[in-house]
Formats: structure tokens, sequence, C-alpha cells
């Protein structure tokens, strides 16, 4: 059985669907490569919901990028210099702040992504970060081409 006999294969990103404000438990979504569909799988503590996409009903995908990783930027640089420059005694949590800066720096800038078709729009919550949204979309393209034909110009 020298055959790949999985039936999904996993995307790369993955993320929270926004709930409430006062949601106790995330909901943490991930998108799946199927044969003819692509599957988005939400998680919410011990529960699953699916939503299935088959690739022939696909319209548009649509991905623009958004400031978010900028705030957050602004956010941690001010924690980080309001604790290096009023309380020295907690400069360990200046450098914890410079390093949540790195870190989101690190991940690259961030992205909206929503996936139509004929019935509704599903925005997709794990693939928040642009390199990982160009890289799905990327895989996803062969996919949809061949289950509606390529696009003539």
């Amino acid at each position: 059985m020298s055959q790949n006999t999985r039936e999904y294969t996993g995307l790369p990103g993955r993320g929270f669907k926004k709930g409430g404000f006062f949601a106790v438990f995330r909901i943490r979504a991930r998108l799946w490569l199927g044969r003819d569909h692509l599957l988005c799988v939400y998680n919410k503590k011990y529960e699953e919901d699916y939503k299935r996409f088959y690739y022939k009903d696909i319209q548009a995908i649509i991905i623009h990028k958004t400031n978010r990783a900028k705030v957050w930027n602004i956010i941690f640089g001010i924690f980080a210099a309001i604790f290096a420059v009023r309380i020295t005694e907690l400069w360990p949590l200046t450098g914890f702040f410079l390093l949540l800066m790195l870190i989101n720096r690190l991940r690259g800038p961030t992205c909206a992504c929503t996936l139509q078709t004929a019935v509704s729009k599903e925005y997709l919550p794990s693939l928040s970060r642009l390199r990982n949204a160009e890289k799905a979309v990327n895989r996803l393209m062969p996919l949809i081409e061949k289950a509606q034909g390529k696009l003539s110009k």
C-alpha cells in the first residue's frame, strides 16, 4: 500500500472565528483540501462544525491587506515604552513586549480572506496572514480550474 490514502490535506494557517466579545471558548478554524471540495473546520472545545465548499461552486477568493499587525505593534510598543521609562524594576516586561513586536513582525502582514459562492460569502479566519493566504490560493487555483475549466482572457 504505497499510495497516499489520506482523504484530506491541510492548508497553511490557523485562526480563530470571530465570536461575541464575552465568548468563553474561542472557536479555532482550519482549512482542508478534499478531492472535490474545500473543508472549513470550526472547533470549539469538544464540538466541531464543518462547512464544505465544492470547487465547482467557488466564484472568488478575495484577499485584502489589513493594518491589524501594525496596530498590535503600536500597542506592544506603547507598553514597552511605558515599562522602559516609568518602572525600571520591570524591564523584563519591556523585553517581553519587544519580543511580541518582533514575533508579530516576523509573522508578516495581516489580511482578511473571504470565499464567495453563488449563495454565500464566508470569512476564512485561518487565512489571516498574507503569506499563508497566498500559499493557500496557489494550492487551490489548480483544483478550482480543474473543476471549472481554465478562465480565458
